[in-house]
């Protein structure tokens, strides 16, 4: 949900993540739920930076669900923990909010809702050996708990699916009913052991490689009572559109217009704009400013590398990681990646923030093409 969220420093951007939320809550009052579950990032920062309102927005939606008798479950996601010291905003949607969150004891005792038992696993980095392990042995135990009317709540990514700090979907703990994950933002869904493995997604674009996802946006209704069974909800977010401007001069504004002619106005508009047409991007700004007035507008200009075709390449056994980045990604980006993974492993730091945004950029997965 990444309340809190102030998207290229917007606050309008800010309050399309508080709609959004707010939108998920009405869903639920207006379907009659037994429970509202969160599978971790409800808050963008464990602590707001702009003031109080992520946690008023919160507290508020929750205490509207609570009045209707909806109870609440909610695990901390990464983006919830606090990278030093300080009180983490979840904490109080569960002294103030009501919320139930699935950490410590009460992940392993579980919280029963009309008879379905609800057990979580917090986030967790899959680099640290330490935690890794910790996890290990309560997935061990949730294990043992497990039936067809009981639900896995967790956030942490799948290797298929998300192919960084994540787990293979092996490791997971068999014979739940329903398995109710977060971490990654775009909707996706498999069955695992038989049971419904369901990714909602972010509620809001959090980042430009979700645009294509726009469509899919919204919580999961869930029937319990018919093997789990689910739908998705599509809630309506503010459109993005990714712009491609190639050419030059008459050719580049031409072609600018053919492409923001059904464009609505305040979107978010992201202006992929080639070398050839650089010379014009005055020009080029200033037509979608006038014509389509965007909330937001980002530009990147497309600089264009020499292609060097060299024969794809396999890493022999036994390589160690970093000459295998390197192998794979390039000399300067495997060396980059490995010292990013190298930081993560020790701490949550800047530097660990730097890798997961350097995978959610998509540089990663076009170095491989490339390669």
């Amino acid at each position: 949900m990444h309340l809190g969220k102030r998207q290229y420093g917007s606050y309008e951007r800010e309050k399309d993540f508080y709609n959004a939320f707010n939108e998920s809550v009405e869903i639920a009052l207006r379907e009659k739920v037994d429970a509202f579950v969160v599978s971790g990032d409800l808050f963008d920062t464990p602590v707001p930076y702009h003031g109080m309102e992520p946690i008023e927005v919160a507290l508020r939606g929750f205490r509207k669900l609570k009045e209707a008798g909806i109870e609440v479950i909610v695990i901390p996601g990464d983006h919830d923990a606090p990278k030093k010291v300080g009180k983490p905003s979840i904490l109080f949607v569960r002294e103030f909010g009501g919320a139930k969150v699935l950490v410590g004891e009460d992940a392993i005792r579980g919280i029963e809702v009309k008879g379905v038992k609800f057990y979580g696993i917090p986030a967790f980095n899959p680099y640290r050996s330490s935690e890794r392990e910790q996890v290990k042995k309560l997935m061990k135990i949730l294990a043992k708990k497990a039936d067809k009317k009981s639900v896995l709540v967790m956030h942490v990514g799948i290797c298929d699916i998300l192919p960084f700090s994540c787990i293979e979907m092996e490791e997971l703990p068999k014979g739940f009913g329903y398995y109710a994950m977060g971490h990654v933002h775009k909707s996706y869904h498999k069955y695992y052991s038989g049971s419904p493995l369901v990714y909602p997604g972010s509620l809001e674009v959090v980042s430009k490689d979700e645009i294509v996802d726009i469509n899919n946006k919204g919580p999961v209704l869930v029937d319990a009572s018919d093997d789990f069974s689910f739908q998705k909800i599509r809630i309506k977010v503010r459109p993005q559109f990714i712009v491609f401007v190639r050419g030059s001069g008459l050719k580049a504004l031409s072609e600018v217009d053919k492409q923001i002619a059904q464009i609505p106005p305040r979107s978010v508009i992201h202006l992929e704009v080639s070398e050839e047409a650089k010379p014009f991007l005055e020009a080029i700004v200033r037509k979608v400013k006038e014509k389509r007035d965007p909330l937001i507008l980002r530009i990147n200009v497309i600089t264009k590398k020499k292609k060097v075709d060299e024969p794809k390449k396999s890493v022999p056994k036994g390589v160690g990681i970093l000459e295998a980045l390197k192998e794979i990604y390039g000399e300067k980006l495997g060396e980059r990646i490995y010292k990013l993974v190298e930081a993560g492993m020790v701490s949550k730091d800047e530097a660990y923030k730097e890798l997961i945004e350097l995978f959610e950029s998509g540089l990663w997965s076009r170095a491989r093409r490339a390669s």
